[in-house]
């Protein structure tokens, strides 16, 4: 609360101390501290990242809006760890950075199938209407259901989101919508099930 820069590098410190018992690998308390800091964690923030990934400073560094997140996560798309990879290609959406562009479309080629799907949200997010043909080549009819009904769900939701049909969903429900609905082993909300009406798969 009172928000003295002098107390960053310590809580940057006890931010990655690890919680043996509970095997979190960060202090909580130290995270939500370092959230009321705003723009002036992002360079503390950004150099520990530097020396110590972690999937958890990613969410500190979008929070903090730190200039330059783009080219300090690009490295880190092919991370051998998952959650770390779709943090870092969730973020870059959320930046609206164009210079994460090419790497959001590189992530499209990869073999990981969930890396795809943060990849997909996140052009959506960013409105690259240029990668439509990409996204669509991305469509294997015979596998719309099972692992890849994910996939398909955020390809329909770039599309929305180029079009602006999201927004207007969004608009039309106030209310925080739940995901209710199933749609071959993914999770949808009643607002996305309305931007399905018509859709012939459906």
């Amino acid at each position: 609360r009172i928000k003295d820069p002098r107390a960053l590098p310590a809580l940057i410190e006890a931010l990655m101390e690890e919680d043996k018992k509970s095997r979190i690998h960060f202090n909580e308390g130290a995270w939500q501290a370092i959230r009321k800091f705003g723009v002036k964690a992002g360079p503390h923030l950004a150099e520990l990242f530097r020396r110590k990934p972690n999937p958890y400073l990613i969410d500190l560094l979008a929070e903090s809006k730190y200039d330059g997140l783009a080219e300090l996560l690009k490295p880190h798309l092919s991370h051998p760890d998952a959650m770390l990879r779709e943090k870092a290609l969730h973020a870059l959406g959320q930046l609206g950075d164009v210079n994460a562009i090419d790497s959001l479309l590189d992530a499209l080629d990869k073999d990981d199938l969930d890396a795809k799907v943060k990849a997909v949200r996140s052009l959506g997010q960013l409105k690259v209407v240029q990668s439509a043909p990409k996204l669509l080549g991305l469509l294997q009819e015979q596998q719309l259901y099972g692992p890849q009904a994910g996939l398909y769900r955020a390809v329909t939701d770039a599309f929305q989101e180029f079009s602006d049909v999201k927004k207007m969903l969004a608009n039309a429900f106030p209310l925080p919508s739940t995901l209710s609905f199933n749609i071959g082993g993914a999770g949808a909300t009643l607002p996305e099930m309305m931007g399905m009406l018509g859709n012939e798969n459906f």
